[in-house]
């Protein structure tokens, strides 16, 4: 009998010292995926099985994702019936029988929400509510009612100094688009300006992802000869950039002293010549066809001196710049698109001012260093004086500031801006400069 005894506390022993060293390498795995483990009993309701988690909108795992592969439901990794509904915060399990799961959360990575073939503008959308606010040295901001001194528009757009917001687009790029190249060609690097609000040429609104180049046109780009007198600027200071040429090319917005958008020679050579080299083919299937706002407004509303980034998004898109519309795939950035990109700490700030002197000025120092689309180069907009007789646009200055001069009196360098469709998936890429979103429609 003492025999039977000894022989059966060794075999529970060593059945104990088993499922030690089974939960001993679950524990490590568990670690080593960021997970939580949860044991979760479902109960039967309406014939499915379902339930939520009491904890789980806590501050520490709202943002985790299930992951599947490491779950699992009465020893049986067969999850074809069981999914989880992410606005709910809900697990289903679509089973007639009641189910003891041990589910496995983890931390979600880039693949979780911009996954391989999966849609721009939903990737766009699922970083700018899940964890990854925070992309590269910036972030990702949705400009909902809440977000003081914002568009208030529920669009979502990058700012900060250097966000992780680059795509590889244009004739050229097929190359690292198809994993030919790991190199992704400078002029074809676009970032992305965010998911915003726009108005199609059939008078509905979507939202949809708008990019702006990297790097400033050439004129063998434009197709347009550069302005001899236009400004010029060494980059080899500058970190936003990456060719280093002694100085850009620049050109007049236009020829004429006319303001209006749509006879400008920039708008001209963007939607003709530009469009049919570098987008040709499939890379203009890809561009939304849109109305561009292009009305302008007064300089006491538009850049005066209290003027802010939602004070230039509230004309531009909302008031007086919707008087003139502009039937285009190409255009430049607005006004609010450069002050937006900035920390939005400085939103509130003015972005013109007379003195160096004026604390509350957008182109102070901190200000520059923190604004992602700013490059120290004198950059024209797409938004206008309407109200100066002198036919005035705006643009941003070397120093940071916006300002105003006569579209034929001065040269400055352009980077072309569109509004992709909503058809536009990523193939591959990270987002960074050095590996851009590949895309493909």
């Amino acid at each position: 009998m003492k025999k039977i005894i000894l022989i059966s506390m060794i075999f529970i022993l060593m059945i104990i010292m088993s499922l030690i060293l089974f939960m001993s390498k679950q524990n490590k795995t568990i670690n080593s995926l960021s997970t939580k483990k949860i044991a979760y009993l479902f109960e039967t309701e309406n014939g499915n099985i379902k339930g939520t988690f009491d904890d789980w909108l806590s501050e520490d795992y709202r943002d985790y994702v299930l992951d599947i592969n490491n779950s699992s439901c009465n020893n049986n990794n067969d999850f074809d019936h069981l999914y989880w509904d992410d606005n709910a915060k809900e697990v289903i399990l679509t089973d007639k029988q009641e189910s003891n799961c041990t589910l496995l959360f983890r931390i979600p990575t880039l693949l979780d929400v911009c996954p391989k073939d999966g849609n721009l503008l939903n990737c766009i959308q699922n970083l700018g509510e899940k964890s990854k606010k925070d992309v590269g040295d910036g972030e990702l901001l949705r400009h909902s009612d809440e977000l003081e001194s914002g568009a208030k528009d529920g669009g979502y757009r990058y700012s900060g100094n250097m966000p992780d917001n680059y795509i590889c687009f244009g004739a050229g790029s097929e190359e690292y688009n198809q994993g030919l190249s790991k190199v992704c060609p400078t002029g074809n690097k676009y970032r992305i300006i965010g998911l915003v609000p726009v108005q199609l040429t059939d008078g509905t609104q979507k939202f949809l992802v708008k990019v702006i180049k990297a790097e400033y046109l050439t004129s063998d780009e434009l197709k347009v000869a550069s302005e001899s007198k236009g400004f010029n600027n060494s980059y080899k200071n500058l970190v936003r950039v990456e060719d280093s040429p002694e100085k850009i090319d620049s050109f007049k917005w236009n020829e004429n002293l006319d303001n209006t958008w749509e006879n400008s020679t920039i708008y001209k050579a963007l939607n003709n010549k530009f469009l049919n080299s570098n987008l040709k083919n499939s890379w203009s299937d890809m561009i939304e066809e849109v109305l561009w706002n292009v009305g302008g407004g007064t300089d006491s509303t538009y850049s005066g001196l209290m003027s802010t980034s939602q004070n230039a998004y509230q004309m531009e898109m909302t008031g007086s710049g919707k008087n003139t519309q502009v039937r285009a795939k190409i255009g430049l950035m607005y006004v609010h698109d450069y002050g937006f990109a900035s920390s939005n700490e400085n939103w509130p700030n003015k972005l013109h001012c007379q003195s160096n002197d004026d604390n509350t000025c957008y182109w102070g120092q901190i200000n520059r260093e923190n604004n992602w689309l700013y490059n120290a180069i004198n950059e024209w907009t797409i938004s206008r004086n309407s109200g100066n007789t002198s036919n005035i646009a705006f643009y941003v200055e070397s120093t940071g500031r916006i300002t105003g001069y006569p579209v034929n009196n001065l040269a400055n360098g352009i980077r072309p801006v569109f509004y992709l469709n909503e058809n536009v998936k990523i193939i591959g890429g990270e987002g960074t400069k050095a590996k851009p979103y590949k895309v493909e429609s």
